[in-house]
């Protein structure tokens, strides 16, 4: 769980307006607060990294989660058939 400043526990909500001001100060418009998960999961996939490893990095509870942000890429095609 993650605390503020004072050592008291910070809620969902309060996690979603911090990531809401971060985005704002960068000039980041659209983002949410499970933007950033998602792109470090799409980037371990541009690196083959398996899925069962992302499904833990990002904390989910099932591999289906994991598996319908990332999809299919056209690299792993390629890298499929370069055999």
């Amino acid at each position: 769980m993650s605390t503020s400043k004072t050592g008291h526990a910070l809620s969902s909500h309060d996690v979603v307006l911090v990531l809401k001001g971060f985005y704002a100060d960068v000039n980041v418009f659209g983002a949410s607060s499970h933007s950033g998960g998602r792109t470090i999961v799409i980037c371990l996939a541009e690196r083959d990294i398996s899925s069962f490893v992302m499904k833990e990095s990002a904390g989910h509870e099932s591999i289906a989660t994991t598996q319908g942000i990332v999809g299919v890429g056209g690299h792993q095609i390629r890298n499929a058939t370069d055999f």
